[in-house]
């Protein structure tokens, strides 16, 4: 987060917040470790979030769990996100953030 900011100028923040016991011990098919997609869409609106940048989380426990919660906020409100920026790799991109649409 703090590299973003160092790169960008801009303020940034996760756009998750992680519940530790069902990221690191529950294994039941359906946890949402990072909450519903309720959860996402309140916590942008709540921080007045404008874009989302996007990376294949790789190395961090909480990939998964936020690329569903992320896709399925999509899914739920469509036009409130547009890609604003995509790199040479395709896991890498930007999202905008029309919070008046969530």
């Amino acid at each position: 987060d703090s590299a973003v900011f160092l790169y960008t100028g801009r303020k940034a923040i996760r756009a998750f917040n992680v519940e530790q016991y069902r990221l690191l011990f529950d294994a039941s098919p359906g946890t949402l470790a990072l909450g519903s997609a309720e959860r996402l869409r309140s916590h942008l609106k709540a921080n007045r979030i404008s874009y989302i940048l996007v990376t294949p989380m790789a190395h961090f426990m909480e990939g998964p769990f936020f690329h569903r919660q992320l896709a399925s906020l999509i899914r739920l409100s469509p036009a409130a996100f547009r890609v604003e920026k995509t790199f040479d790799d395709p896991e890498f991109y930007i999202l905008s953030v029309d919070r008046s649409k969530l």
